[in-house]
């Protein structure tokens, strides 16, 4: 935290704020000294209303001891930081010398912060600080019962006497819910330990009881973990926790504070560590005074203890436990745990156990310890074995008693079952003989011998007959039970056939099936026979024949047999199907006649399946019928008909019955009309089946159509024709056709040749004459002439109109550019246009485009340098003069910027003057307030003037663009731009509170080879004289062009933007520059007083103003020679 004094610079004078650029600026001829200084007083103080606060309070500052009107920095630091500014703050001391600040908001992100604020008077040097937090959560305590808690250390300490044990009650309050804790860990000062709580109590706001799910844990001796259960159980705002410990003290124990941290989640946290949110910076105390009492000591109890291989007892641990007013009590004990002595079965060793508390204090006690042999003997018996059943099944026990070692002599072995018995077992069967090794103190060794029987005897097998099996559906047989029965010595014996019971077997009538049973005893012993089963088939096939159909009736009247053997399933192969009639054999029926078919199925045992077909006779045959030939003949002489003889068919069947008829067409002998005539008849037999034969009439139409006369066709444009039409023997009117076109559009002469057809094939020719010719010239009219303003650089017109007797007229543009083309200021273009129409025939037309002379605009200042302050060199005049397109035009001269008003002084104001044809118009922003600054932009608009200049006189003290629009009497616009250079060389010091220049003054030191100086405005021409130059001095003491008028050093290379502006929260500052130099930035209020200073800034981009309470400031921007000021406005 920095607790150093924050140095400022200050002047006496406010005046002199804007001109604090280093060191080195002096008044008249004489260097200004650096005024800085650094006060201290104990009498200045700052406090604030709350020790805590919680997020969406304010902290209310107050102090006093200040100098009475002083601006008093107010510096938070933060522990641990969560903001990435400085929060700093101004107030301002009243007359008394007391300050008063509310407006520093603690928000969310100060959850768990402790805040060092310290106050620094930026006049009188002196400074205080204080301390407040944002805790998230508070800790009481009260002691033995009692009801009145120490809140967070406001009480006193509470003192134990010498390892005094006391019943502490502590309440633990949520502060806020914003970001609740699920866990609290607090440790008292070390040297105390605390118990467990037997249970957990929690309160609402209200002190009313509610309920919660919390676990408590031992995180050291002398802390404490409480964590929520679930994130759901975490405590709201001024939630409580209550539980009651026993805490013991220690000697000597000074005041200290209880450390506490807190989670977000159920974790508990280091309470001395750096991670967490500490509890509040003031916390409750403990302390404690000297020992007097000795320990009380509980060594181990008398016990027996286990003799070793070596007949040597290992010392346990016996010093037990020790309980004392104070912690830190030692135990020893005599011989140490973990000492081999020699001892017998029985005999006692005694052990001295001595507790010493911190403050040498004895109690001194003693431990029987009794020998006991416990070790057994070792037993190492016969290996197991396998031995052979007898005959009956049974073992004979063999001796497996073997060997045994002990720590001592005396030891007997016994095995039971014992050698010579018979056991009874079966094959691979385990008998387990038990040995039991015991010596002289009775201790034991019991293992296990297994003996495996073997069998080596076969079993006798005894199966089932041979035997007659039924062949099943599937031509297989199921394999019959053979197993029959078996014999041997021991029992367990199994039997298996081979294939199994119940098994199906594919087989064929009287095929044999062997089947092979084999008996197995337990020990893998075998007898084998075989069983013969011969099998029968005594399942008739199934047979399905073709279904009952129709069979059509050849030529002859009779059937042809159809294959209606169909299919047969047997449960066995072999199963053949027969028929009678056979298929194919031929068979005499009638219509609807029905012929019965007898199928019989045989399987390969002789059984049969047999069933019938019937087939029903279909007479399917149509009728024959054959007619004449075609007839053809001419029309008569005459008529448009002929008379026709032909002999009528008469039809056939191959059955009897069929009768004809004359179903369309002219009876023989009829008159048949030209053309073709369709003559039908059918025959139809017994069973409806019909058949039917066609033959043609034509009679010719053999005479031609009358030949027109047709008269020649005369039109102009166009014609379309109309046939013409004759007649004829068999209509009354033939229309002519033709293959050539019957409209013409073009100029020329035409034949079409027009053929009259009768229809019957008979066709007269004539042709016809058709002669277009057009003799009326077109006209043609050009659009009026077009006048360009001088901003309009295109020209566009519609084509001309143009009018003829006849479609298809041609327009030609045969001088000028086209429409759309773009026209040069001040020039006149004829464009012609030429119609032709189809008949050749010709017209014209003519007009002009012209285009005004070019608007221009030029902008000019009488002096492009100004510096503010010297009235011999402070004022410029902008002329625009407007040239071009057409008069009058209306001027409108603008700046980039708002006037500079009452800047250090109310005297401190550029101006804005109109000038020629602009003083008596429209302005806006060209004057300053009598107090304050200006936030327009100055403008100044003429009235319309045919020629002419248009002007402003300026008295600048910073850069600005002066832009001016010029608009003709069309309404087309130019403009045009100047930039006039000015700086403010103004200084103000010494008795006299006049204003001076500021100059660059060449002194002839090599060391310091240039200053600037401020002199009176009398002193400036002299000073010029000499070689020396108004503004700032340059890095090589030179003037940027002349020796008189200098220009600014890389003044368009010096750029300031500042955004937002205005802005609610911060400013940034980008700077646009080629110097290297660091760059410096002075903020001043409207009352010209100093409220922020950011001195050698290296990056060109700077951040700011949060702290800036809402109003009007001037920020002045420096980097080597080069200067801007800005003002900002924070809302």
């Amino acid at each position: 935290m920095e607790t150093s004094l924050l140095k400022k610079r200050f002047w006496n004078n406010l005046l002199l704020i804007i001109v604090l650029l280093a060191a080195g600026i002096s008044y008249a001829h004489e260097i200004i000294p650096n005024r800085n200084s650094v006060h201290q007083s104990d009498a200045a103080t700052v406090v604030t209303d709350k020790d805590d606060y919680q997020p969406g309070e304010y902290v209310i500052v107050s102090g006093s001891g200040w100098l009475p009107g002083e601006t008093v920095q107010l510096h938070f630091d933060e522990t641990p930081q969560v903001c990435t500014n400085d929060h700093d703050r101004f107030t301002v001391a009243d007359a008394n010398g007391n300050i008063y600040y509310n407006q520093f908001l603690i928000n969310d992100r100060h959850l768990g912060v402790a805040f060092v604020l310290t106050a620094t008077g930026q006049s009188s040097g002196y400074n205080a600080q204080t301390f407040f937090t944002d805790a998230t959560w508070g800790l009481e305590v009260s002691t033995n019962g009692g009801s009145s808690y120490l809140i967070n250390g406001a009480g006193p300490t509470v003192a134990f006497n010498s390892c005094e044990t006391k019943q502490i009650t502590f309440r633990i309050t949520q502060q806020n819910n914003s970001n609740p804790n699920q866990s609290y860990t607090f440790a008292l000062p070390a040297g105390f330990s605390i118990s467990l709580p037997s249970s957990l109590a929690f309160f609402n706001a209200a002190n009313n009881s509610i309920s919660r799910s919390w676990n408590v844990s031992q995180y050291a001796a002398n802390a404490l973990c409480l964590s929520a259960s679930s994130s759901s159980d975490a405590l709201g705002s001024n939630q409580k926790i209550v539980f009651t410990c026993n805490v013991i003290s220690v000697a000597n124990v000074v005041s200290t504070e209880i450390m506490g941290r807190a989670s977000n989640n159920a974790t508990c946290l280091n309470p001395t560590g750096s991670s967490g949110v500490l509890m509040n910076t003031i916390r409750p105390k403990f302390s404690s005074s000297a020992d007097t009492i000795p320990p009380v000591l509980t060594p181990g109890a008398n016990q027996d203890v286990v003799l070793g291989s070596d007949c040597k007892i290992e010392i346990p641990d016996v010093k037990g436990s020790a309980v004392d007013n104070c912690s830190g009590v030692s135990i020893v004990q005599v011989p140490a745990a973990g000492e081999f002595v020699s001892s017998s079965h029985n005999g006692n060793v005694i052990v001295t156990v001595t507790a010493t508390d911190a403050a040498g204090l004895t109690d001194i006690e003693e431990v029987t310890l009794t020998a006991k042999d416990e070790t057994p003997p070792v037993l190492t018996p016969g290996a197991n074995r396998d031995v052979t059943l007898g005959s009956d099944c049974k073992i004979l026990i063999p001796d497996v008693k073997g060997s045994a070692v002990d720590n001592c002599s005396g030891v007997s072995i016994v095995q039971v079952p014992a050698a010579g018995e018979l056991v009874s077992s079966s094959h691979n069967g385990e008998v387990v003989v038990t040995v039991t090794a015991t010596d002289a103190a009775g201790l034991t060794d019991i293992e296990e011998v297994t003996l495996t029987a073997k069998d080596e005897t076969p079993p006798v097998l005894t199966p089932g007959t041979d035997q007659d099996v039924v062949l099943g559906s599937d031509c297989k047989i199921e394999i019959p039970n053979v197993l029959g029965s078996a014999t041997d010595n021991c029992s367990g014996v199994s039997i298996v056939q081979v294939p199994a019971s119940g098994e199906l077997v594919s087989s064929s009538h009287n095929g044999n099936v062997v089947v092979t049973v084999t008996a197995t005893d337990a020990a893998g012993l075998t007898d084998i026979e075989e069983v013969t089963l011969t099998a029968k088939d005594e399942t008739p096939p199934v047979l399905t024949p073709g279904t009952d159909q129709g069979v059509v009736l050849g030529s002859d009247c009779k059937i042809e047999i159809p294959n209606v053997l169909g299919s047969a399933i047997d449960n066995c192969s072999g199963v053949t199907i027969v028929q009678v009639p056979a298929a194919g054999e031929f068979v005499s029926s009638s219509h609807n006649g029905e012929v019965v078919v007898t199928v019989t199925a045989t399987d390969a045992a002789g059984l049969t399946d047999i069933e019938e077909v019937t087939l029903t006779a279909k007479d399917e045959t149509p009728p024959t019928i054959n007619c004449p030939s075609n007839i053809s003949q001419p029309n008569d002489t005459g008529l448009c008909s002929a008379v026709v003889n032909y002999v009528a068919p008469v039809g056939n069947d191959n059955c009897s019955g069929q009768s004809t008829v004359q179903i369309a067409g002219l009876a023989s002998g009829a008159v048949f009309p030209v053309g073709v005539t369709t003559n039908t008849f059918e025959v139809t037999d017994a069973a409806g089946n019909k058949s039917s034969c066609s033959f043609t009439v034509t009679v010719s139409d053999n005479e031609a159509p009358l030949v027109p006369e047709l008269s020649d066709i005369t039109e102009e444009c166009s014609v379309v024709v109309s046939a013409p039409a004759t007649t004829d023997n068999c209509s009354e009117i033939v229309i002519g056709t033709t293959n050539d076109p019957l409209e013409y559009n073009e100029q020329g002469s035409y034949v079409i040749h027009w053929s009259f057809d009768d229809g019957n094939g008979n066709i007269s020719q004539a042709n016809q004459n058709v002669i277009i010719d057009d003799v009326t010239l077109p006209t043609i009219t050009c659009p009026s002439d077009i006048n360009l303003t001088a901003c309009q650089d295109t020209a566009t017109w519609a084509l001309p109109e143009m009018q003829d007797n006849c479609s298809g007229v041609s327009l030609e543009q045969i001088s000028g550019p086209e429409s759309g083309s773009l026209f040069e200021n001040g020039t006149t273009t004829t464009i012609s246009y030429r119609a032709t129409d189809v008949g050749g025939n010709t017209a014209t037309c003519s007009f002009t485009v012209a285009r005004a002379a070019e608007l221009t605009a030029t902008c000019a200042t009488t002096n492009s340098q100004l510096y503010f302050g010297y009235t011999g060199d402070q004022t410029s005049t902008i002329n625009v003069i407007p040239a071009g397109g057409e008069g009058p035009y209306t001027v409108s001269i603008s700046m980039n910027r708002a006037l500079l008003c009452n800047v250090i002084t109310n005297s401190g104001d550029e101006s804005w003057i109109p000038g020629a044809n602009t003083n008596s118009n429209s302005n806006i922003g060209v004057s300053c307030p009598t107090s304050g600054t200006s936030s327009l932009l100055p403008i100044s608009t003429s009235n319309a003037f045919v020629s002419g200049v248009y002007s402003v006189n300026v008295t600048l003290m910073e850069d600005a663009t002066f832009t001016a629009i010029v608009t003709d009497a069309n309404g087309c616009t130019v403009t045009c731009t100047i930039t006039v250079i000015a700086e403010d060389v103004r200084c103000f010091a010494g008795a006299s509170g006049r204003a001076k220049v500021m100059l660059c003054h060449k002194t002839g030191n090599t060391k310091n080879p240039c200053v600037n100086i401020c002199v009176d405005e009398n002193a400036v021409a002299e000073h010029l004289a000499h070689g020396d130059f108004l503004g700032r001095c340059t890095t090589d003491c030179t003037p940027p062009q002349s020796n008189v008028k200098p220009e600014v050093e890389n003044a368009d290379l010096f750029h300031v933007i500042a955004y937002p502006n205005p802005s609610s929260n911060q400013f940034t500052f980008e700077i646009e520059s080629k110097s290297s130099d660091t760059i410096n930035i002075s903020v001043f209020d409207i009352a010209g007083r100093l409220v922020k200073v950011i001195e050698n800034h290296q990056d060109t981009t700077v951040t700011f103003g949060e702290e800036l309470p809402r109003g009007v400031y001037l920020a002045v921007i420096e980097q080597g020679s080069n200067r801007k000021t800005i003002r900002i406005i924070k809302e």
